[in-house]
Parts: structure tokens; C-alpha cells; sequence
């Protein structure tokens, strides 16, 4: 089932997933596709210090392979979707098992992808890539770095390996941008990166009335 199941199996009723995400899972494939963003978003302050900031008119740049998959999401108008989101990409893709229900009914189907990002009343920003597989342009390593399902390329090993595209350095400046718009800044960054200034008030919630600020570290490797 999903969040947006209304059977009697939910407890606390249908609850789309796009409320809180943007977007609405619909699409379970094992297809390796990039990402693409038109020329129309290079404005975005997403997008700075990338590629896509330089498009001309007409224009699209390709994002790393293997980026889209193998779940992936839709921005979809179904009541629940959230004010004022906004897209940062469009990647179109035919012949995919396509939902059909809550859950459990498939298709096959096209489907139109979308990174969106939007702001809520209390200022949190909420990103959404609608894929599982974002995280394979912050670095090389990752399952499926050939682009083939685990199972089917090694039945015997199904661990991670190394992508030999390595990772996507509009993909890590996007997130870069995305986190210091949140308030976080790398201790460490990538020589390649630009650090955009921070912004101060993404640190501070209200909390019943008050403005509590809290700093976070996280070490790992």
C-alpha cells in the first residue's frame, strides 16, 4: 500500500504522499535514465554555478544516467499538492509499469518526471526528487552502477560497486545550493563547489512562540 491507501488497512485514513513531498509515486521500473532540465528553469537559484545556469533558449542539459529509477514520482493535481511548488526539471519516458490504484495495479503507461522544491508558512523548505536514485550523483558508489539490477548482473554478489561515470557535478552543486538555502554548509567542501551564502533564518523555527536554534554536526565517511 501507499500513504494516499484509504482501505480500511490504514488506520488513520488516505494521506497522499504529495501533501509533504510535492510529489505522487506512480511509476516502478528498472529503466537507467538521466534527468532533464529545459532551459526554461536555468534562473533558478537551484541551478546556480551549473551547467543548466548557461542554456540558451530551446536548450536542455542531461543530467547523469542512472539518476531517474526505480521508483519515481509525478507532480500530480489531486487536491493534496502543495502552494506555490515549484519544478526544476521535466524528463519525459514512455513504456513504464505505470500505477493504477493505491498501490498494488499496474500499467504500462509514460510518465512525466519532476524535481520540485517548495517553501511551507512556517519557512521549511521541502525538496522533492521524486526518484530513489538522487543520491547516485553525489558519488560513485551505489548498487547497480552499470545500470542493470543487481540479481541480473551478479546473482552471486549484489553489493555496491563503482560507477565508473563517476558522480554529477551539476548534481552536487544543486544539493549544495538546496542545503545552504536550508541554512547547512559543507565543513569540507569539494574543490569544484561554490558555497553560496547561507541562509541565516533557515536555522530558526518558531516553536511556541519562540525562535530556537539548533546547530547540527555529522561525521562520517
Amino acid at each position: 500500500g501507499t500513504w494516499r491507501d484509504a482501505r480500511g488497512i490504514n488506520p488513520e485514513g488516505a494521506k497522499p504522499e504529495n501533501a509533504l513531498t510535492g510529489t505522487l509515486y506512480v511509476v516502478d521500473t528498472w529503466r537507467n535514465e538521466p534527468i532533464l532540465v529545459p532551459w526554461k528553469y536555468r534562473d533558478h537559484w537551484f541551478w546556480a554555478h551549473t551547467p543548466v545556469a548557461h542554456l540558451e533558449e530551446n536548450q536542455s542539459w542531461v543530467l547523469k544516467a542512472g539518476l531517474l529509477g526505480h521508483e519515481t514520482d509525478e507532480d500530480i493535481a489531486n487536491g493534496f499538492r502543495p502552494q506555490g511548488l515549484q519544478r526544476l526539471s521535466e524528463t519525459h519516458i514512455d513504456n513504464v509499469m505505470y500505477l493504477q490504484n493505491h498501490g498494488s495495479i499496474y500499467d504500462t503507461g509514460s510518465t512525466t518526471h519532476h524535481l520540485v522544491l517548495h517553501r511551507h508558512a512556517s519557512g521549511a523548505w521541502t525538496f522533492g526528487a521524486g526518484t530513489v536514485q538522487w543520491s547516485w550523483g553525489l558519488d560513485d558508489f551505489h548498487d547497480s552502477p552499470g545500470g542493470v539490477p543487481p540479481h541480473l548482473a551478479n546473482e552471486y554478489c549484489v553489493r555496491v560497486g563503482r560507477d565508473l561515470a563517476g558522480p554529477d557535478r551539476a548534481v552536487q552543486q544543486a544539493s549544495t545550493n538546496l542545503l545552504a538555502r536550508m541554512g547547512a554548509r559543507p565543513g569540507s567542501p569539494e574543490a569544484h563547489l561554490v558555497l553560496p551564502p547561507v541562509d541565516a533564518s533557515a536555522g530558526r523555527c518558531p516553536r511556541n512562540g519562540l525562535m530556537v536554534e539548533a546547530e547540527v554536526k555529522v561525521k562520517g565517511s
